[in-house]
């Protein structure tokens, strides 16, 4: 265990090092060495932040407490906590406030507020959502990312749509209910499509209030 300023080797095997809620340690782990996982010992202050890009080669965080804010790295990440940001790699994110950031993510919120799920416009990168609440939770998309859009209504939000509108008029969102994929189009004109989201226990209609967008 990590009760000060420490630097940390793992083995060829699969690791576990327990922090004492710091970051005032170092890990060191060569590539291939094992699956390994960073967790806590006791009660850890709720505005704890990790940042996975100092611990390269290692795959896993799991904050059991849900007080933690963890950003992943370009591997694989399992994390485990209150809010969740992936980078690269194939990701599975478990918390409150969840953002996959690129490649193909799963995401399922964790909690007992409204589970946030940020998702991106990026062609293959869709992530999947495996249990959001109508009612209760978002969708964060970026006026950035989906074509300047600010708002979302009728004429850019479309349910029941396997394509996009054909009407060229802009940026639209579209979500099949058959399959639970959720679309954007850059220009509503017919062809273009990205998948963006799946989610999987999703078959009513979306509504704008399922949405934020933020700048």
């Amino acid at each position: 265990m990590n009760t000060g300023a420490d630097m940390l080797f793992g083995g060829a095997d699969d690791d576990t090092y327990v922090n004492d809620g710091t970051n005032d340690f170092t890990i060191v782990e060569l590539p291939n060495a094992g699956i390994d996982l960073v967790t806590m010992a006791g009660a850890v202050a709720s505005n704890f932040e990790f940042n996975m890009a100092s611990t390269l080669n290692v795959e896993n965080v799991f904050d059991g407490q849900l007080t933690w804010t963890i950003t992943g790295n370009a591997l694989n990440n399992s994390i485990t906590s209150l809010q969740a940001s992936g980078l690269g790699g194939q990701d599975a994110l478990v918390g409150t406030a969840l953002d996959g950031g690129d490649d193909q993510d799963t995401l399922t919120g964790m909690g007992l507020f409204p589970k946030l799920f940020t998702i991106h416009n990026q062609l293959g990168g869709q992530d999947t959502i495996t249990n959001f609440e109508q009612g209760t939770d978002f969708l964060f998309i970026s006026t950035a990312e989906f074509g300047g859009i600010t708002v979302l209504d009728n004429g850019n939000l479309f349910n029941n749509a396997t394509a996009a509108s054909g009407g060229g008029d802009g940026p639209e969102l579209f979500f099949d209910n058959t399959t639970s994929q959720l679309y954007y189009d850059a220009d509503g004109a017919v062809g273009g499509e990205v998948l963006i989201a799946i989610l999987t226990v999703i078959t009513s209609n979306l509504a704008a209030s399922d949405f934020n967008v933020f700048a």
